[in-house]
C-alpha cells in the first residue's frame, strides 16, 4: 500500500489508481464510473479507427507498405473484439462480478492498445528530426486525448498512456544525444502532468458521483420520511381514540384491580400469619417432645424417690435424715427439670438485636437440646472443633435452623434405620464465609424431592408439615444473607449452611 506521501506524486496517484478496488461497498460508483466509460466506448473506437488510416496514410512514403498494412489489420483486428464484447455484454454492469469482467476488460485492452501505437511509433519511428517530431505529436495528441475523452477509469487512462508513452520515451532516449535526451525528459514530464491531470478529473467525477448519490439518496431518505410521517400520523390519530377508548376501559378496570389487590393483599397476610403460626406450633411440638425426653431420667429419679419414701415409712425406717436425702434429691430433679425449661425457652425467645455470635457455639446450644432424644435413639453425634468463626446477625434464630436440620436428620435416622447412626457437624471457613457442613449416613433424600424440599408444605414425612426447611431457608437467605443447600451423598444427605463473617456492630449492636 502506498503512503500518503506517496499518493501525493503523480506516479504514486498512478499507481494507487491503477489498482481499482471494486468492493460491494463501492459497488454502486464503481459501476457508474464504467457505465460512464462504456457509454464513450464505441466512439473512442471509431475516433481510433479513423485515425489510424491517417497514420498510415502520414507514414506511407516513408515505412514498408506491408508493415503500416499488417499493422493496420492488427489494430482493426483488435477493435473487432473490443466492438464484438461491447455488443454482446453492455447491458451487464449489475453485480460485482460483472463489473470486475468489465473493468478487466477496459484496462487489458486501453494498454493493449496504447502498446499497439507505441509498436507503431517505434517500427516507424523517423531518421529525420522533423519528422520525429511529427510523430511526437501525434502521439503526445493521443495521449491528451485519452485524458480528456477518458478519465473516468483510471486503469484505462494510465495503460494505454503508459503503453503508449514509456515504448515511445525509450526509443527517443536510445538515439543517445542531448537533443534526444532533453525530448525524452520533456515526454517524461509530459507522461507525468498527464497522468496527474487524469487523475484531477477522475477524482473530480468520482466526487460529483458520491454527492449526487446523497443527494439521491437523501431524497429517497425524505420521501420515505414524509410518507412514514403521513402514516405514523395516522396511525397516531387512530392510536389516541383507541387510547381514549383503553382509558376508559381501565378505569373501570382499575376500580375492580384496587379491590382485587387489597382482596389478595389480605390474603396474603393471612397466608403468611397461617404460616408464622403453623411454624410456631410445629416448632412448639419439637420443643414439647425434646423437653418430654430431657424429663424423662428426672421423672424416673422422682417416682423413686416417693416409691422409696413410702416403703421406709411402712417399715418405720423413715427418720429425719432419710427424709433430707430424699427432699435433696427431688430438689435436684426439680431444678433439673425448671432448667431444661429456661433452656428451651430461651432457646425459642426471638432475639431483638443482631450480635456476634461463635458459631460453634450456636451449633453446641442446639445439640445440647437434641442430647436426650440422640442418645435415646443411639445416634452418634461427631462434631468438629471450634475454629472461632464468627458472625453478626440473630443467634437464636441461626440455632433454631441449625435445630432444624438436626432434627430432620435425627427423623431420616430413626426412620430408615441403619446399622450405625451417625451425624457429623463439620465447620470450616472460605475467605469471608462461615459454612457449617451437616450430614447424616440416613440414605439420602429421595429422587424428585431434592428440588422441592424447601418449599412450604412440602415434607418426606409421614407426619411433617413441611414448613421447617421454609422457615430455615427464609432466615439464613432473607435475615442473615447467607444460603443453605443440599445435596445428596453416597451415605446420606448434606446440608450447608454458608454465613458471611463480618463484624457489622463494632460500636454496639444493630437493630433490627
Amino acid at each position: 500500500m502506498l503512503t500518503p506521501l506517496s499518493r501525493r506524486l503523480p506516479f504514486g496517484l498512478c499507481f494507487y489508481c491503477f489498482s481499482f478496488r471494486i468492493d460491494e461497498a463501492n459497488l454502486r460508483i464503481r459501476a457508474e464510473q464504467l457505465r460512464t466509460r462504456m457509454s464513450m466506448y464505441p466512439s473512442l473506437i471509431l475516433s481510433q479507427i479513423v485515425l489510424q488510416p491517417l497514420f498510415v496514410w502520414l507514414y506511407w512514403n516513408h515505412a514498408p507498405h506491408y508493415w503500416l498494412l499488417l499493422w493496420l489489420a492488427t489494430f482493426y483486428a483488435f477493435h473487432a473484439v473490443e466492438l464484438v464484447k461491447w455488443k454482446r455484454d453492455k447491458s451487464r454492469l449489475d453485480t460485482l462480478a460483472e463489473c470486475v469482467d468489465w473493468h478487466v476488460h477496459f484496462t487489458v485492452f486501453a494498454l493493449g492498445g496504447g502498446l499497439l501505437w507505441a509498436v507503431g511509433a517505434i517500427v516507424f519511428f523517423p531518421i529525420d528530426i522533423n519528422e520525429q517530431s511529427v510523430l511526437i505529436s501525434v502521439m503526445l495528441g493521443l495521449s491528451a486525448g485519452a485524458v480528456t475523452m477518458n478519465p473516468v477509469h483510471p486503469p484505462s487512462l494510465y495503460g494505454f498512456v503508459l503503453g503508449l508513452m514509456v515504448p515511445l520515451i525509450a526509443q527517443v532516449a536510445l538515439e543517445n544525444d542531448t537533443h534526444h535526451w532533453l525530448l525524452a525528459l520533456m515526454l517524461f514530464v509530459f507522461t507525468a502532468v498527464t497522468m496527474y491531470a487524469g487523475h484531477g478529473l477522475n477524482r473530480t467525477f468520482v466526487l460529483s458521483l458520491r454527492q449526487r448519490f446523497e443527494n439521491s439518496d437523501l431524497l429517497q431518505q425524505l420521501s420515505r420520511q414524509k410518507a412514514e410521517t403521513e402514516e405514523a400520523r395516522n396511525q397516531l390519530e387512530k392510536a389516541n381514540i383507541e387510547l381514549n377508548k383503553a382509558l376508559r376501559q381501565l378505569k373501570t378496570v382499575n376500580t375492580s384491580l384496587e379491590q382485587r389487590v387489597d382482596e389478595q393483599t389480605q390474603q396474603n397476610i393471612e397466608k403468611e400469619r397461617l404460616l408464622i403460626q403453623q411454624s410456631r406450633s410445629a416448632a412448639m411440638g419439637e420443643m414439647i417432645s425434646n423437653i418430654a425426653h430431657q424429663w424423662r431420667q428426672p421423672l424416673s429419679t422422682l417416682g423413686l424417690v416417693v416409691q422409696n419414701i413410702m416403703l421406709d415409712y411402712r417399715e418405720n425406717e423413715l427418720n429425719r435424715e432419710s427424709l433430707e436425702k430424699y427432699v435433696d434429691t427431688a430438689q435436684q430433679c426439680v431444678t433439673q427439670m425448671s432448667e431444661t425449661i429456661d433452656d428451651f425457652r430461651n432457646f425459642f425467645r426471638p432475639d431483638k438485636a443482631k450480635v456476634r455470635f461463635n458459631l460453634h457455639q450456636a451449633v453446641s446450644d442446639s445439640l445440647q437440646l437434641l442430647e436426650a432424644t440422640l442418645k435415646n435413639n443411639n445416634i452418634q453425634v461427631a462434631m468438629g472443633k471450634d475454629l472461632g468463626l464468627e458472625a453478626f446477625g440473630h443467634a437464636n434464630e441461626f440455632s433454631q435452623v441449625i435445630l432444624n436440620v438436626l432434627a430432620n436428620a435425627k427423623d431420616a435416622l430413626v426412620d430408615n434405620q441403619p446399622h450405625q447412626r451417625r451425624i457429623e457437624v463439620e465447620l470450616r471457613e472460605t475467605e469471608y464465609t462461615g459454612l457449617v457442613v451437616i450430614r447424616d449416613n440416613a440414605g439420602g433424600i429421595p429422587d424428585g424431592a431434592m428440588e422441592k424440599i424447601f418449599d412450604p408444605y412440602f415434607t418426606t414425612k409421614a407426619s411433617g408439615t413441611g414448613i421447617g426447611l421454609y422457615m430455615s431457608k427464609t432466615i439464613i437467605e432473607k435475615h442473615m444473607d447467607g444460603s443453605i443447600v443440599c445435596r445428596n451423598t453416597a451415605d446420606g444427605a448434606e446440608f450447608t449452611i454458608s454465613i458471611p463473617l463480618r463484624s457489622g456492630a463494632e460500636s454496639g449492636t444493630e437493630k433490627t
